[in-house]
């Protein structure tokens, strides 16, 4: 924000039940330090907005699992930043192990709204209700998945925010269906006092509910069992209720069913669920960003993928190395095949922005245990560079572009983009004409709309959204 970096810490070493759970490094003053203490889970992505519209950035903090104790999780939170001091303003208890939000203003009220994800859950929406997050029921939560990243993006150009989501895909073992779901059991069944799991599923061939895992590592963990299923022709014809009995009944559970990573299109009350191309289900997809990256005028989404911390028995999920996919303006996407992205490893965090001024987006992407990659935007077609004199870099601001094919898709300024990264806060205007206008809404307020002189390459807006500063030239040349 600005020249403020926040991130999340975890500690599992020093033994502190207060130690930091948040970390802020301003670059303006030269200090850093911890802002968040006494959190006693994995801190999760973090996302920032103007919750209570006072004028503040206020903080959302997403929370993983309790340290050695998966897939229990800890309470997420938002934070109001009271003076520089964030001072918890609302806790979520049932969100789960959240792997994804972001701020967004889905009904376009001036409000920031909060979209997030979750492992063994799915993707929920909370609207801004006079500065204080409400869920409400989009028709998403019966979407129960592996959800990993969130990006938003005006994909069918109304004027209002979609939802892309990252998921495992379709390219795994993990087979299921709303009645036969993955299932995850877990609880203290041996009664040591720590958190025991048990995977199943249900097998078309026993027509019931089984253990996922092999006799030998199942019959390590529980030695019961092998007095259950003493054979392997034994262990595969045995459901998990005779193995386990009535040893279930003191252990909860989570469920999934849907893996396919997807596009919600916002229709007001409810969302449109469209499955993203089968090139994106190859892999599970890790890190997610909306941006015109072929300078169109429409919304396009970057992905990177793969996951290779498997069990034993599992086998490595790598089928992908990092995607483009083609948005056409009317929420349908096409994977474009020669991008230029090759990244073989584990993707992780993505973020988009025009790193080196020339009116195109480039991408940069990271891995686990890998070279962090800058990908050059050598061949979109040029856009309009946008910035903000705030001095939060104009967190919360939306923009439209217009030309003379119309009103092109709302893009917003936003701190978290939804893939545990940041995306550049100066935006590439894109659009099929030259750009004629360009309407300006600051968060409250109302939608200010500016004429673009003609070969504009860069311009500022000011705290009214109003146009003081124009580039005719680029300041880079080359291709």
């Amino acid at each position: 924000i600005g020249k403020i970096v926040m991130t999340g810490a975890s500690n599992w070493e020093d033994g502190q039940t207060n130690g930091g759970a948040v970390r802020l490094y301003d670059f303006g003053r030269k200090a850093s330090g911890e802002i968040l203490l006494g959190v006693d889970s994995v801190t999760g992505p973090l996302a920032s907005a103007d919750v209570d519209g006072d004028g503040a950035q206020d903080l959302f903090v997403g929370a993983r699992t309790r340290a050695g104790r998966y897939p229990e999780s800890g309470p997420s939170r938002w934070y109001r930043n009271q003076g520089g001091r964030f001072v918890v303003a609302q806790t979520f208890d049932g969100l789960g192990l959240v792997s994804a939000a972001v701020f967004t203003d889905l009904n376009q009220d001036g409000a920031p709204d909060l979209a997030v994800a979750s492992e063994w859950g799915s993707v929920r929406v909370f609207y801004n209700e006079s500065g204080r997050l409400v869920e409400r029921d989009v028709g998403l939560k019966a979407l129960q998945g592996w959800w990993t990243c969130l990006a938003v993006g005006d994909f069918d150009e109304d004027g209002f925010p979609d939802l892309a989501a990252g998921n495992w895909g379709s390219n795994h073992e993990y087979r299921a269906e709303p009645d036969r779901p993955r299932r995850l059991w877990y609880g203290d069944l041996r009664g040591m006092g720590s958190v025991d799991m048990i995977e199943s599923y249900f097998p078309a061939e026993l027509n019931a509910e089984a253990p996922h895992r092999g006799l030998m590592l199942l019959g390590r963990e529980f030695p019961f069992v092998r007095e259950v299923a003493s054979t392997f022709d034994a262990y595969g014809r045995t459901t998990l209720q005779a193995m386990f009995g009535e040893r279930l009944q003191s252990m909860q559970k989570l469920e999934a069913h849907f893996f396919l990573s997807a596009v919600f299109l916002n229709r007001g009350q409810k969302f449109e669920l469209r499955p993203l191309p089968q090139e994106a289900q190859w892999s599970p997809i890790f890190g997610l960003v909306a941006a015109d990256c072929d300078g169109d005028g429409h919304e396009d989404l970057a992905a990177t993928m793969n996951f290779f911390g498997v069990a034993a028995d599992g086998w490595r999920k790598d089928a992908g190395r990092g995607l483009i996919l083609r948005g056409d303006g009317k929420g349908g996407f096409q994977a474009h095949h020669f991008s230029g992205l090759a990244i073989y490893g584990e993707g992780r965090g993505l973020a988009a922005g025009d790193f080196n001024g020339d009116g195109r987006v480039d991408l940069l992407a990271a891995q686990v245990g890998g070279p962090t990659h800058l990908y050059r935007n050598r061949k979109a077609v040029h856009g309009v560079r946008v910035s903000s004199l705030e001095e939060n870099g104009g967190v919360g601001i939306s923009l439209r572009g217009r030309c003379k094919a119309g009103w092109g898709p709302l893009r917003e300024i936003r701190a978290g983009n939804g893939s545990s990264s940041q995306d550049s806060t100066t935006l590439v205007i894109t659009s099929p004409a030259p750009l004629s206008e360009l309407a300006v809404r600051q968060p409250g307020k109302e939608w200010v709309t500016n004429q673009v002189e003609p070969g504009a390459w860069e311009v500022q807006i000011d705290p009214n959204g109003v146009l003081l500063y124009t580039r005719r030239t680029s300041p880079r040349q080359g291709p």
